[in-house]
Parts: C-alpha cells; structure tokens; sequence
C-alpha cells in the first residue's frame, strides 16, 4: 500500500492506505510475478475475462491473487431438461436449471477435473473456488440429482429437491482435480 494523506473539508487531514495501481483490461490473469517489482499492492485490481481478482499479497516472485468480486454478471442460467454431463462452461456460467419433465429424476454428472481445468483462467490455483447453483423447476416428483465426474467429487448432498435450490462451491484441490461442496439450499 501507498500512504498518502487525503484531505477533507469537514474532517481535514486523513492519512490513508491506497493502492494506485490497478489493470482493467488485462489479457490474462494474473500470476505470482505480477507482483511489487511492478507496482501493485495489497488492494490492487486486475480484471481478466469477467473474473475481477484482487493483490492480497505483493512480495516480489511470490504475489498472490485473490479471485472475486461484490458483483457478478450473470447471463441467462443454463437449462437442462435430460439427465446429462454438465460442461465447465455450464459451471461456469453460475446457474442451471433442471426440469426433467414426465415425472422423471434427473442425474447431472460434474465435468471431469481435467476438462474443469482447461476451462478456468491461469491464474486459477490450488485453493481457488466459484460457486454455482442448480434450481430445479421440475414438477412435484422430479428431484435433480449432482453426481461425480473424474477428479470431480462432491461433499454434502447432492439431490436438489422440486421446486428447491442449492449452491456449490467448487474448490481447485490438486492439478485437474476439484470437489463441490454443497454450501447452501
């Protein structure tokens, strides 16, 4: 961080901590050698394919980005009407909708890790995560169930009920491999 004094007229001298550098057009996320040699700080913002990530740390060669944000956009969900393998870009677009119709359960298979991880920035490291949500809008008797992919495990309950939602939380655990956890709904 910078230390600077900022002034007002109605409190005066206010010391500050700000972070001046910043990249909102990048071409690529950001790595651990974006870093103080460069100029950012604690605080920065870098801005890479809709994923807003912010320094926490900037120790030269070792930088270390947080991916994240207050606000997201969000497109329209993605609807699935048949049991299915669910893409990365699926995930990744945040929500899905399920409604099997007939009266039928539905089965979303996660991605496997590998095509989870071809799909995610470069800057997306062990430890990193997005959510997801599944809704189902089917009828009284169609649940919507997550199920494993390789490399891809789920932690907490998987069956999304009529008419209910859950939120998943997708964590980076080891290269191409990653678990959902079940974190609401």
């Amino acid at each position: 961080m910078t230390k600077t004094v900022l002034w007002s007229s109605s409190q005066g001298d206010i010391p500050a901590d700000l972070a001046f550098k910043n990249n909102f057009a990048a071409g690529a996320a950001p790595t651990a050698n974006d870093d103080a040699n460069d100029g950012y700080t604690p605080g920065s913002v870098w801005v890479f394919g809709g994923v807003v990530y912010t320094c926490t740390n900037a120790t030269a060669g070792a930088a270390v980005w947080g991916a994240g944000g207050a606000f997201t956009a969000q497109g329209a969900p993605v609807a699935k009407t048949t049991s299915s393998t669910l893409t990365a870009a699926n995930l990744l677009a945040g929500m899905i909708t399920v409604a099997q119709g007939a009266g039928a359960n539905s089965n979303q298979a996660l991605p496997t890790g590998t095509a989870m991880q071809s799909a995610l920035p470069a800057g997306f490291g062990v430890g990193s995560a997005f959510d997801f949500s599944i809704v189902n809008t089917g009828g009284a008797s169609e649940t919507a169930t997550l199920t494993v992919g390789t490399n891809f495990t789920i932690v907490g309950g998987a069956v999304v009920q009529p008419g209910a939602s859950a939120t998943f939380r997708v964590r980076k655990t080891a290269d191409n491999t990653f678990v959902a956890y079940r974190i609401a709904g």
